[in-house]
């Protein structure tokens, strides 16, 4: 478990950097998942806390 918990954290970090060095493209691209992943999201169940969008 450890093992795959060290690839993830290499991965985002990776991922980060990319995102810093393209940050002009990389917020359009951002945007344009969020915007093709909302059409897929389940309403919020009541009674729970609505995550920070």
């Amino acid at each position: 478990m450890a093992d795959r918990h060290a690839q993830f954290l290499l991965v985002d970090v990776i991922y980060a950097r990319i995102a810093q060095l393209t940050h002009p493209g990389i917020v359009d691209v951002l945007e344009r998942t969020a915007d093709a992943l909302q059409a897929h999201r389940l309403p919020p169940r009541p009674g729970r806390k609505r995550a920070r969008q």
